[in-house]
């Protein structure tokens, strides 16, 4: 897992909340259909989408370095 989603899963954790509430939330803040994978792809480093990693932000009010 790569910094990114170590930081996404602890905000996560702190905040009660899970990958599938995540995804839930970002498919509604971009319009996109993704699923649990993707999104863990992305926090693996598997999978690239700025878009959906400023969703993510936005949700979880990360501030990247």
């Amino acid at each position: 897992m790569t910094d990114y989603g170590k930081k996404v899963k602890v905000a996560l954790i702190e905040q009660d909340k899970t990958v599938e509430w995540l995804t839930s939330q970002v498919n509604s803040i971009t319009g996109y259909s993704s699923d649990g994978s993707y999104i863990t792809n992305i926090l693996a480093g598997r999978r690239k989408s700025p878009v959906i990693v400023n969703a993510i932000n936005e949700i979880l009010n990360i501030k990247e370095d």
